[in-house]
């Protein structure tokens, strides 16, 4: 690689990150004007937009410098960008196929994952969920359900009791309804749902579409019955945002074996 192109290749990266880090920092205020300034997973858009502005900054100096970087270290660092991109795409496809998944008809039970609850009243992805599972319990009369999410800041009744509440309301049977009020996240609402479900049944796991993948690898990895997944739609404007902290979680689960 001559020197005239070496440098040439310095502008370019140099473009691309700078403008990752912008978009990072434009979809942060996007995130934080549309779902608050305490939006779960927001300051990783600005932690990766310094970043940018960081990598930038530095292939800049370099040019500027005519600093020559080795070629080892160069397609050192090309290789753990592209590995990581690699792996990043590898997991949102896995995440995305399993959102596709069908139900089967009349399951024994269903799981309704717990998601924020704003005072009393279920937040937009938690009624996502509710409707999707409304819509799957009215066809199929001999599933029961459990609600699972236990009470968090800002929340003045626990999600399950949110959620009981709002399948009430919207006509299903109370007997049809089991609340698991303790846990504080996805692995706890799978492995404290379990104790209600009788062994070698069939479990429908609710949740929004980036969150199937993880629900059901949880209960996999527990040894419920058959799982299957039922994806209800994600928000629009926080697509990105979920599929992104999603790809982390998955991440953090697999190392610590939850799934």
């Amino acid at each position: 690689m001559n020197k005239r192109r070496c440098f040439k290749n310095l502008n370019i990266i140099s473009f691309l990150f700078g403008l990752l880090g912008i978009i990072s920092f434009f979809y942060f205020i996007i995130i934080i004007s549309y779902a608050g300034i305490k939006a779960d997973f927001a300051l990783f858009w600005v932690l990766l937009g310094s970043m940018c502005f960081v990598v930038m900054g530095i292939l800049m100096v370099l040019k500027k410098e005519q600093v020559m970087v080795p070629k080892p270290l160069l397609y050192g660092a090309e290789l753990f960008i592209l590995a990581g991109l690699a792996l990043f795409l590898f997991i949102e496809a896995v995440i995305i196929s399993s959102a596709r998944s069908k139900p089967s008809e009349n399951a024994d039970y269903m799981i309704v994952l717990g998601a924020q609850v704003k005072g009393k009243r279920v937040s937009k992805a938690l009624k996502y969920r509710l409707d999707t599972a409304i819509e799957y319990l009215e066809k199929n009369e001999l599933t029961k359900v459990i609600v699972s999410g236990g009470q968090g800041e800002g929340e003045d009744i626990s999600e399950a009791e949110a959620m009981f509440r709002y399948l009430v309301q919207n006509g299903i049977s109370p007997e049809r309804i089991i609340k698991e009020d303790k846990s504080k996240n996805t692995y706890e609402n799978i492995t404290f749902s379990k104790v209600f479900i009788e062994p070698e049944k069939t479990t429908i796991i609710v949740t929004n579409s980036f969150h199937v993948y993880r629900g059901m690898a949880l209960a996999k990895k527990q040894n419920f019955g058959t799982i299957e997944g039922l994806n209800a739609p994600t928000d629009k404007i926080l697509c990105i945002h979920y599929y992104v902290r999603e790809a982390v979680a998955v991440v953090k689960d697999k190392l610590v074996r939850n799934i």
